[in-house]
């Protein structure tokens, strides 16, 4: 349960993700080991995200998931990588956002006058 609550308060918006994450670590931990329906409850989450990630586990231990999907992404970055040689996408996508980066000043100050 702290991992989950690492995860969970390490993804609020305003609090820093060191803090959050070691406080959603702490208050899962600490509502896990009350004994009332909270502790029930916590324990029970708990239970369910080891089911689940033992079954994600099997699935890739008898799929492969992981591995072919590493392939996959592989040949995807090398076709990729030989179209940006090619064409110079990388190049021309820098040079869009420079230009729409440099458009940005110049249009406010044309909408505040």
């Amino acid at each position: 349960m702290a991992l989950v609550g690492s995860t969970v308060g390490g993804s609020l918006p305003v609090i820093p993700t060191w803090f959050g994450a070691l406080g959603g670590a702490s208050l899962f931990t600490l509502t896990s080991m009350l004994k009332d329906a909270r502790g029930d409850l916590c324990r029970s989450m708990g239970m369910r995200i080891v089911a689940v990630v033992e079954e994600l586990l099997d699935i890739n231990e008898g799929l492969r998931v992981v591995q072919k999907f590493g392939v996959v992404a592989g040949l995807v970055l090398d076709k990729l990588l030989i179209l940006d040689r090619k064409h110079k996408i990388k190049d021309r996508i820098a040079k869009g956002l420079t230009w729409m980066y440099n458009q940005v000043p110049q249009t406010t100050s044309r909408v505040d006058d």
